[in-house]
């Protein structure tokens, strides 16, 4: 990671504070921005269409949020709160991941990128909670996955089919 502040507990914090699974709040903020609020200048960090900071909210979603995308912490929250409203939408992790970024093809490629960053997340939360006994939370349905075209039960996939 080359951001200067490292948001990670951050996001996880919030996501795990309104119900989203980290690894997807974590994969989000990693395709959105690199985890990075702040541009190598020490501007908020702006996309192309004109998306603020850690999780790229748009100043009209950011608005409807009430949160102000340029403070960090609003960012997260809107992000986050914004990943929730779209799961209790649409059941589904990886849908609603998909209509985070938008519609159509290009939104149905993002998603897929960033449910293999989320379970490459996972396995590391995962791996890291074994000794506890914990399992990761389940981020996507065999039947999204199959419906995305991608080979179920392969490699970074595998542990969220166990449901």
């Amino acid at each position: 990671m080359s951001c200067k502040i490292d948001l990670r507990s951050e996001v996880i914090d919030e996501a795990n504070s309104q119900g989203v699974p980290p690894e997807v709040a974590l994969a989000v903020a990693t395709q959105e921005s690199g985890l990075c609020h702040w541009s190598a200048s020490g501007a908020v960090k702006r996309g192309t269409s004109g998306e603020y900071g850690i999780m790229q909210l748009m100043p009209a979603t950011a608005a409807a949020l009430g949160v102000d995308p340029t403070d960090v912490n609003d960012n997260i929250h809107g992000g986050v709160k914004y990943l929730r409203q779209l799961y209790d939408r649409y059941r589904d992790w990886a849908v609603a991941v998909q209509h985070y970024n938008g519609s159509g093809p290009a939104a149905r490629a993002y998603a897929v990128k960033v449910m293999a960053i989320a379970s490459q997340y996972g396995l590391a939360f995962k791996a890291a909670s074994a000794g506890a006994g914990e399992q990761a939370s389940p981020v996507i349905s065999k039947n999204t996955l199959i419906g995305m075209g991608i080979v179920v039960g392969a490699g970074l996939f595998a542990y969220a089919l166990a449901r």
